[in-house]
């Protein structure tokens, strides 16, 4: 479960820490937060940024 806090601010911080994880997680090829997690919520804009990973991981199966 990732869960996404609400607040421009945070979002941002939890973005960059996400990142720094799947960097941690696999070097050469970091996997993407809906490859890694069962599921993704969030509060406030922190639901919508977990909306964006849910449409971008729609986008690439339609795209495969």
């Amino acid at each position: 479960l990732l869960a996404l806090d609400g607040s421009s601010v945070r979002d941002l911080s939890t973005l960059q820490i996400l990142k720094q994880l799947t960097y941690i997680i696999d070097p050469d090829s970091p996997p993407k937060p809906y490859d890694y997690f069962g599921m993704i919520s969030g509060t406030s804009t922190g639901g919508l940024v977990s909306i964006a990973l849910l449409e971008m991981r729609l986008t690439r199966r339609q795209s495969l």
